[in-house]
């Protein structure tokens, strides 16, 4: 095995001698991929080391094929799906009836909630009723109000009444797209002194309008922005 000509142009191995572009492409990889893996391992390893098969995430579908057929980047698709990851096949517990499509919503609804308090960041600060981690207690808890709204509206969400509390049946109720897109409209995370909360919610615990604190977080440092008491008109 030898290296020659500078830049790892040319390659031997095994007695056999091509260029490094030639040697790329009877692996199937690009150059400067195995440019990389001759910086950072033995020869041989670089030369035998196998592809990882692409992850598949729906329908047989790779994240590079997935992001091309709905139409966002690779890597905005990566970010989501590391956020709120729900396993695609995921289905009903035993007992429960295969042929209830809202019931099956409902347990994908609980499934996305422990994974967004799990995976996500801005999530870290929140707190899930211990119960909850027990579906049929969740079903028990939240069931009869989301099968009362779901068949009239298709599109609901659980949504937290206090943002400083964590989820459990006396913070949380069920919402339609309407209200949960104005929900979020302001939602905009603020960590400050170990605390994170929503631009709604720093807004409020000053006594300000969220148009204010917004400007204020703009244009001041954010201790500033969060300390300084609002000025009361005479």
């Amino acid at each position: 095995m030898s290296l020659k000509d500078g830049r790892c142009k040319t390659i031997t191995f095994n007695g056999e001698t091509k260029t490094q572009a030639a040697w790329a492409r009877s692996l199937g990889i690009k150059p400067d991929t195995l440019w990389r893996r001759l910086q950072r391992m033995p020869i041989k390893q670089a030369l035998t080391q196998k592809l990882r098969e692409p992850a598949k995430i729906l329908n047989g579908l790779t994240f590079r094929e997935l992001s091309k057929k709905i139409g966002i980047s690779e890597n905005t698709l990566r970010k989501r799906y590391s956020c709120y990851t729900i396993p695609i096949d995921s289905k009903l517990p035993q007992g429960y009836s295969k042929s209830s499509g809202v019931e099956l919503i409902l347990y994908r609804k609980w499934l996305g909630l422990r994974a967004r308090v799990r995976n996500s960041s801005h999530y870290a600060h929140v707190k899930i009723d211990p119960k909850w981690e027990d579906y049929e207690k969740f079903r028990e808890e939240m069931g009869k109000s989301f099968f009362l709204l779901s068949p009239k509206k298709k599109e609901i969400y659980l949504d937290r009444i206090d943002n400083e509390k964590g989820y459990s049946k006396t913070n949380c109720r069920w919402v339609d797209a309407k209200l949960s897109a104005q929900n979020r409209t302001s939602t905009r995370w603020i960590k400050f002194k170990g605390r994170t909360l929503t631009l709604t919610d720093w807004a409020s615990k000053l006594g300000m309008s969220i148009s204010g604190l917004a400007y204020r977080l703009d244009t001041w440092p954010l201790e500033r922005a969060l300390t300084t008491p609002v000025r009361k008109n005479p």
